[in-house]
């Protein structure tokens, strides 16, 4: 069970990642038309997440190392 959430885990990780790829391209073709505060917001917005998911990642394998 808790193998398998580990395992989820990094799914979820690695989706983010890809996630958070592609949201940048697609703020990096508009982001000339916006002002410059909210493109550097809106970049941060979008690390956040990605941060998260790492810090869950990271804390599943530090579980896994515990349980063995």
């Amino acid at each position: 069970l808790v193998a398998d959430m580990i395992e989820e885990l990094d799914r979820i990780e690695t989706h983010t990642d890809e996630q958070q790829t592609i949201l940048r391209s697609a703020l990096f073709e508009i982001e000339k038309t916006m002002d410059p505060i909210d493109a550097m917001f809106l970049y941060e917005v979008i690390v956040i997440p990605g941060e998260f998911a790492d810090m869950a990642a990271r804390l599943g394998r530090r579980l896994d190392l515990l349980r063995s």
